[in-house]
């Protein structure tokens, strides 16, 4: 019969088996040895939860020891033990002679293999390094940032040429990609890792710990044009220069009723955020780009610092906006439009990596965020 041993009973058994194995031990009874081995064994892999198929295992110690196994099987034989259908293990003891077991029977002996694991978890490790990398067609700054799981702001503090111009990506472009968010800096003649970390609002440890920056022993020393990753620094956001079309608007000019719409159709692939004050909305070459509201045209040429072929309208009620990286435009300076009018056509004229239309609105001269005033797709 099957006995179900509570914890205590287990290690009083294993306590009694320890005692007969160094007594046989001592008579030189090397098969009860053996014997003692295998029950630790099986002791012992039980609690890794190992399977083995169904054994019986039926042990005669008298003077011809004899040890036999054979699978189990369903049978009319006293002498033989079923298999059950449970996976536990059964120990039975019958009669002892000189505190020796005659006959031990084990069912479901633990196997001496695992399951086999179908694939491989490789752990995802930190890049360490600075890499730079080159834009490619389509790409703005928060497309790039995904692609290495960082912040926009980090590519910005860490190419110190997006600062004055950050929408303003071309293709072939090289940028500086750090391992983590943070700022680059380039150590100047008599800076202290000290003033470096209160510039950047964040402790000393941050920069000693990080290992590209290469410390290991104090005092740490700092030379004169020497690279370090701030983790975590930040700069403090200072608003760009933001250029203004000025334009006489005459009383006659047709005035926008403050109700935009959707200068173009596409997707949004860039937002309106701290270093890029407009969204862009990105789509096929030559779609047609109509003026958001009615308004006035005060500009409709190639601007130069970027931009590509330009129009802004003049709405006459605080509200201008900008229509950026045109193909090509359909009206004059001067001009009276109404809301929805054609005025140019999507490219990616200026410094562009893609077909585009980059959208600005701003009130009193401050730049909004266009989705506030759009209607919902």
């Amino acid at each position: 019969m099957n006995t179900h041993l509570s914890c205590r009973q287990w290690l009083n058994r294993l306590n009694a088996w320890l005692r007969w194995g160094m007594r046989a031990l001592n008579s030189g009874q090397r098969s009860s040895l053996h014997l003692l081995v295998l029950l630790l064994i099986a002791v012992a892999m039980k609690g890794r939860g190992w399977v083995l198929p169904t054994y019986t295992l039926s042990i005669s110690l008298d003077d011809s020891t004899k040890v036999a196994a054979v699978p189990s099987r369903t049978t009319t034989d006293s002498k033989q033990v079923t298999r059950g259908v449970r996976p536990s293990v059964s120990l039975l003891s019958p009669a002892r002679s000189s505190s020796i077991p005659r006959m031990v029977m084990l069912e479901q002996l633990p196997a001496l293999f695992q399951s086999p694991v179908p694939h491989t978890i490789v752990p995802t490790r930190l890049r360490r390094d600075v890499i730079t990398y080159t834009v490619n067609a389509g790409d703005n700054l928060s497309i790039i940032a995904d692609k290495f799981g960082l912040q926009p702001n980090t590519l910005i503090w860490a190419n110190p040429e997006l600062e004055e111009t950050p929408d303003l990506l071309y293709i072939g472009q090289r940028l500086v990609i750090l391992p983590v968010d943070g700022v680059y800096h380039t150590v100047t003649a008599g800076e202290t890792l000290e003033a470096i970390a209160e510039k950047y609002k964040v402790g000393v440890k941050n920069i000693v710990n990080c290992p590209y920056n290469g410390f290991e022993f104090e005092p740490y020393q700092l030379a004169p044009g020497q690279t370090l990753i701030v983790p975590g620094g930040v700069k403090s956001f200072t608003p760009r220069r933001i250029r203004s079309v000025v334009g006489t608007v005459p009383d006659t000019a047709a005035r926008g009723e403050g109700s935009f719409v959707w200068p173009v159709g596409g997707y949004i692939s860039q937002g309106f955020w701290e270093y890029h004050r407009a969204i862009d909305i990105a789509g096929d070459h030559g779609d047609v780009v109509g003026a958001a509201d009615a308004g006035y045209v005060v500009y409709a040429a190639w601007d130069s610092n970027g931009y590509g072929n330009l129009v802004v309208i003049d709405h006459g009620n605080g509200f201008v906006t900008y229509y950026a990286h045109l193909y090509g435009f359909t009206v004059d300076v001067g001009q009276s439009v109404h809301r929805g009018q054609q005025i140019g056509a999507r490219g990616s004229t200026g410094r562009s990596t893609g077909p585009h239309l980059h959208f600005e609105i701003r009130y009193n001269g401050e730049p909004r965020n266009p989705i506030s005033f759009l209607p919902g797709q």
